[in-house]
């Protein structure tokens, strides 16, 4: 028996979003959907310098394609290292890849602002210093679509919380699974 329906669009979860000063210049990405795929391969065909936020997976992805397709890349993440989830030792020799291929890898760091008027010209470090750009990826991991159970009674925490089996820690009747599912141990 289903007493919660899923979303209409299907989607699990969407684009963490970044809401500092320039997030809504033309030249800034995020990537979810075929559409965002879309764009950033047209902006790759006019975009020189690409300044990628966030070093994971997708972010790490993004900027070995960049390269291959002759951009400038800039990689930059709060964290120590790519890949956090993986660990330092993946971290570091993902970081000497990408440098070996001409990616310019700052952890570490993070922005303050994304610059211009109507186009994306550059990033503000935390720092104060800039980082000339035209395309700009906001690589920032992925937001639970979780809004709609709000008042279901489940436990949500960055996801509907869940056990090693998928039942909700709030009711045994109700399951999750996909992006939405967060499971704690």
């Amino acid at each position: 028996r289903a007493r919660y329906a899923p979303r209409a669009d299907g989607g699990g979860c969407r684009a963490r979003s970044w809401h500092g000063p320039g997030a809504s210049l033309s030249g800034v990405h995020t990537l979810r959907h075929l559409d965002d795929s879309l764009a950033l391969r047209e902006a790759f065909q006019e975009g020189r310098q690409l300044v990628i936020v966030g070093a994971g997976f997708i972010g790490c992805e993004v900027a070995a394609t960049a390269r291959k397709r002759g951009l400038e890349v800039t990689l930059l993440d709060i964290a120590p290292h790519p890949l956090l989830p993986l660990g330092p030792e993946i971290g570091a020799r993902c970081a000497a890849l990408h440098e070996a291929h001409g990616v310019d890898v700052r952890c570490g760091t993070s922005i303050a602002a994304i610059l211009g008027e109507d186009r994306v010209r550059g990033v503000e470090l935390d720092d104060g210093s800039e980082l000339a750009a035209d395309l700009v990826l906001l690589a920032l991991g992925a937001q639970p679509n979780t809004e709609w159970l709000r008042d279901s009674g489940l436990e949500l925490n960055m996801g509907v919380v869940c056990d090693a089996t998928l039942t909700t820690t709030s009711d045994p009747d109700i399951l999750a699974a996909g992006d939405v599912a967060r499971v704690l141990e």
